[in-house]
């Protein structure tokens, strides 16, 4: 896979050594995936549930069009979030979260409760 014209590999477990510098390969590898401005905002927003476009971008403001449209198409090709499309004048599209990333999102906030209770030893001074 090639993302930023850096090709992103993530190595097997095999090939994982205990306590060598690829042991969290798979970590690096989703974070390098997702690390983009507006990934984690639109996967937080979505899930709230289902919107439409044109809500999605309100709730993201200032996110351009183009950016929200790219960040939208990577997520839809990474299967963390699905596009509906619903017959009408004018047609109306829907985003929401697969299932994957449901799972995603119950991950994060496990993540986020661990940088809660360890915040004062991972960035003393700050409350």
């Amino acid at each position: 896979m090639v993302e930023d014209g850096v090709a992103l590999q993530r190595n097997p477990p095999s090939e994982r050594g205990s306590g060598q510098a690829g042991e969290f390969s798979g970590v690096h590898w989703l974070l390098r995936r997702l690390g983009n401005r507006w990934t984690f905002p639109i996967i937080d927003t979505l899930r709230h549930g289902p919107m439409r476009f044109a809500k999605l971008k309100r709730a993201l403001d200032p996110v351009s069009q183009r950016m929200l449209t790219l960040s939208l198409r990577k997520l839809e090709q990474d299967d963390l979030i699905y596009r509906q499309e619903i017959a009408g004048q004018p047609p109306q599209v829907t985003y929401g979260l697969t299932s994957l990333g449901i799972a995603l999102v119950d991950r994060l906030t496990e993540f986020d409760a661990w940088l809660a209770a360890y915040q004062q030893l991972l960035v003393p001074g700050r409350n």
